[in-house]
């Protein structure tokens, strides 16, 4: 089974062995130095779906008010409605008055999928 590496600012696939990436830059060894709700933030960006709903979900379960701007911001840019999903049960568990209003977008939403997270979320 081969390993996909990406880099961690712009999300370019990368060779296991670099440490400056060459898409855009990054120093790759600087990266390991920020928090790991850092890491969590940038990964709601990640490439592969799974990573970027595992991220949303670990930012809830942590309830890092300060992650509530970063969901938010990713649910704006369009995302699918499973990532969609695990943003409003994130906001839902980090239940801050910012988190409460950035979910009464996040309600708005047609999705039989994202209604029915907000709706068990909150069970």
């Amino acid at each position: 089974m081969n390993v996909e590496y990406f880099c961690p600012r712009c999300w370019s696939r990368l060779p296991a062995d670099l440490r400056c990436c060459p898409a855009c830059h990054a120093n790759l060894s600087m990266l390991d130095h920020e928090s790991y709700d850092e890491h969590l933030v940038r990964a709601l960006w990640h490439p592969i779906a799974e990573r970027a709903t595992l991220a949303a979900t670990i930012l809830g379960q942590r309830g890092n008010g300060s992650a509530v701007g970063p969901l938010l911001h990713r649910y704006q840019e369009g995302a699918d409605p499973y990532l969609v999903a695990a943003i409003a049960r994130a906001l839902i568990a980090i239940g801050t008055p910012k988190a409460h209003a950035a979910l009464r977008l996040l309600e708005r939403e047609r999705s039989v999928i994202i209604r029915r997270a907000i709706e068990d979320a909150r069970l």
